[in-house]
C-alpha cells in the first residue's frame, strides 16, 4: 500500500509538472475564476465565500469550485452550483485557463500537488490568521525527508503568489517573513462577511441544529494537535457541565478540528459532538454566543461579533513543547480570561456575562480585536473583488 501510494503521489506530481509546461501555450480565459479548499476535500474557508459574493452578484464571471471529494461535488451540483470534479478533464482544462486560482491551504486546494510553477495568478486567501508558527519559522517536522521537502515545496510554492491575504499589518508582517513573499494584502478575509450578510449563509446551523430552543450556545473549537495530548475533558467534568447547562437552557457544541481526535461526549444532554456535522465553523459561530477555545485563530474572527471568548489552555506547556511554537506570550498578548483546568473552566463559563461586563476588560478586548483586524465590519470579499479589479 505504501508502495502503491508514492507510485500515485509521484504520478499527480506530474500531472502537474505537465500543467505547469502546457500554461505557457495555453491561453487564459479571463473570466473563469477556479476556487478551492482544504487540499480540495471541503466547501470552507475564504475561497467559498468569495465563490459565493460572485455567485450572488451574477456579473458573467466563470466561477467553479473544484473538489477531489465526491460527496462535496455532489452536494454543490445538487445545489446548482458550478462545481468540477479534479479528476477530470474539464478541471485539468479549467486550472490551465483560469484568469485566478484562489485558494485556502495550497495550490493542492485546486491541482494534484503542492508545487505548481508555471504561468498561473494564484491568489492565497489564507486559512487563519497565525497563532502558531508557520512557514519558514515552523520547526515542527516529524523527519528531516519531510523538512527538506516542506522547503523544497510549500515554501517555494508561496514565494510565486500574487497576493496572500491579511487581515492586519500584524498579522501581514508575520506572512511576509514566513513566505518570504511581499505581496501581502491587508484586506481582511472573506469567510467573515457571514457575519453581516446572511445572503452568504450556505448552512443555516441554527435552524438546523435546532439551537433556537436554547438560551445560550456555547461552542468549544480547539485548534489542531500534531502530536496527542490528554482529553480536555474528564467524565466528572462533563457530568457536572451538563447538569448546568441543563439547568440554565444552555448548549454546549464541540467541534473538533479535522485532523484531531474527537471529543468523546457520550450521552450527556445538552452536550452535543458537532464535529462531523459542522463542516464549516465560520456558519455556526454567527449563532454562537461564547466560544471556548485554546490556541485557534479563531479567536481573531469571533472578535469581530463582540462576544465571550474563554481561552482554555490546559495543556498549553506540553502543546508548546510537542506540537508548535507560538509569535505571542499567550497569557500576556491575549485578552483572556484563561482557564488553566476544568475547575476554572466552570467557574469563568458562570460567571463569563459578569466579566465580559468589565470595563478594563472590553477596552483589552477591543484593543485585541483591532490588532489584528483593520477591518471590523464587513465588506471584505468587496475588497478583494476591488483589488483583483475583478
Amino acid at each position: 500500500m505504501r508502495f502503491k501510494s508514492s507510485v500515485e503521489s509521484g504520478a499527480l506530481v506530474l500531472v502537474n509538472l505537465l500543467l505547469s509546461g502546457m500554461s505557457f501555450l495555453i491561453p487564459k480565459d479571463d473570466k473563469l475564476i477556479l476556487f478551492g479548499a482544504a487540499e480540495g476535500v471541503k466547501f470552507i474557508g475564504n475561497p467559498k465565500y468569495m465563490f459565493l459574493f460572485l455567485h450572488n452578484r451574477n456579473e458573467g464571471h466563470k466561477l467553479q469550485w473544484i473538489t477531489k471529494n465526491k460527496d462535496t461535488y455532489h452536494t454543490l451540483k445538487k445545489r446548482l452550483l458550478p462545481v468540477l470534479y479534479l479528476y477530470s478533464w474539464d478541471a485539468f482544462s479549467a486550472i490551465l485557463r483560469a484568469r485566478y486560482l484562489m485558494i485556502s491551504h495550497s495550490v493542492v486546494d485546486v491541482s494534484y500537488s503542492y508545487l505548481l510553477p508555471g504561468r498561473f495568478t494564484k491568489i492565497e486567501t489564507w486559512h487563519g490568521s497565525p497563532i502558531k508558527c508557520i512557514g519558514k519559522h515552523d520547526r515542527y517536522y516529524r523527519t528531516p525527508i519531510e523538512k527538506m521537502l516542506n522547503i523544497a515545496t510549500k515554501s517555494l510554492e508561496r514565494r510565486s503568489y500574487h497576493t496572500i491575504l491579511a487581515s492586519s499589518a500584524e498579522v501581514q508582517r508575520i506572512l511576509k517573513s514566513a513566505f518570504e513573499n511581499k505581496r501581502i494584502e491587508v484586506l481582511g478575509y472573506p469567510r467573515n462577511d457571514v457575519f453581516f450578510d446572511r445572503n452568504l449563509f450556505f448552512c443555516d446551523y441554527e435552524r438546523e441544529l435546532n439551537l433556537e430552543r436554547y438560551d445560550k450556545v456555547i461552542l468549544y473549537c480547539p485548534t489542531f494537535r500534531d502530536t496527542a495530548t490528554p482529553p480536555a475533558f474528564s467524565e466528572n467534568f462533563l457530568f457536572t457541565l451538563s447538569n448546568k447547562l441543563r439547568e440554565k437552557n444552555y448548549v454546549f457544541l464541540a467541534k473538533g478540528h479535522f485532523g484531531t481526535n474527537d471529543i468523546d461526549i457520550h450521552e450527556f444532554p445538552n452536550i452535543i459532538d458537532v464535529s462531523h456535522t459542522v463542516e464549516d465553523v465560520q456558519e455556526l459561530l454567527t449563532c454562537t454566543d461564547i466560544l471556548i477555545t485554546d490556541y485557534s485563530s479563531v479567536v481573531f474572527d469571533f472578535t469581530l461579533l463582540d462576544k465571550p471568548i474563554i481561552f482554555y489552555a490546559y495543556d498549553l506547556d506540553l502543546y508548546l513543547r510537542t506540537s508548535r511554537k507560538m509569535y505571542y506570550d499567550y497569557y500576556k498578548d491575549f485578552p483572556g480570561p484563561f482557564a488553566r483546568n476544568e475547575e476554572e473552566l466552570l467557574t469563568i463559563l458562570l460567571r463569563i456575562d459578569e466579566l465580559f461586563k468589565d470595563h478594563t476588560y472590553k477596552e483589552e478586548y477591543q484593543a485585541f480585536k483591532l490588532r489584528f483586524n483593520r477591518y471590523v465590519k464587513g465588506g471584505y470579499c468587496q475588497l478583494l473583488y476591488d483589488h483583483l479589479n475583478l
